[in-house]
């Protein structure tokens, strides 16, 4: 795939790029730029720099929302955007993701109720409908593993798959777990949907010897427990 452009211009720029990213890697680079950068991938000869700016324009120049757009193919309406291009963002946006959770769990990260907001934006739950994120744990509440359980745009409110939270939390011989859920309509009140299904799930998990520590619901920048509405509930002691 090429691009059309002024080539003389920029000519030797690609190479000016490599050696300036050599040097202090992204260091100091603008968003535009990292981006125009990885494009190359795509584009082995041509200016990216432009493809890149409209990107992220249309993107809000968030590059979190850019591989949202990628994910479902909204990019495709922009100039010398095509599936390419699109699928290198779905990859690209999915390693990171990947990687970043991965990173929680090679670090021995402890969940607690000062990180669970940093911890979940990994999972990058959709702003347009509601997702489930099961997080398990060992017995001192490291984080074993983050997974989505849900991540359909055609649901109105997520529903729990029981037996895939099950099947989960015994894969990775998890001693607790941590489901959160958001609601993209701005509502912070907990529904009697929200309150069975985390009883039901609760039950679920104690029948196997793992315990489910709380259910969170996601409201913008406000995090609301489902468990700490009830006084039946209490925290798990860490095991030795």
């Amino acid at each position: 795939m090429t691009v059309k452009g002024k080539s003389d211009l920029h000519k030797g720029h690609r190479e000016r790029m490599r050696r300036k990213f050599s040097i202090n890697g992204f260091q100091g680079w603008n968003k535009h730029e990292v981006l125009e950068f990885m494009l190359y991938h795509v584009f082995k000869q041509g200016n990216t720099n432009e493809i890149a700016h409209n990107i992220l324009n249309y993107s809000a120049k968030s590059m979190q929302q850019m591989f949202e757009n990628a994910k479902d193919d909204r990019l495709k309406s922009l100039d010398n955007v095509g599936d390419k291009t699109v699928d290198f963002l779905r990859y690209l946006g999915a390693f990171v993701d990947y990687y970043e959770t991965e990173k929680l769990i090679e670090d021995r990260v402890v969940l607690n109720r000062n990180n669970i907001r940093e911890v979940i934006s990994i999972a990058n739950m959709s702003d347009e409908h509601e997702d489930i994120v099961m997080i398990c744990l060992d017995g001192r509440m490291r984080i074993k593993s983050m997974e989505k359980i849900t991540n359909s745009s055609d649901s109105v409110s997520a529903t729990a798959d029981a037996d895939t939270i099950v099947r989960n939390a015994v894969g990775v011989k998890a001693s607790n777990v941590v489901l959160v859920h958001n609601h993209p309509s701005g509502s912070e009140e907990i529904s009697d949907e929200d309150r069975r299904m985390t009883e039901y799930l609760d039950n679920k998990l104690r029948a196997i010897d793992i315990f489910l520590v709380d259910h969170y619901i996601v409201c913008g920048d406000n995090i609301v427990s489902i468990k700490m509405t009830s006084k039946k509930y209490k925290l798990p002691e860490v095991q030795g």
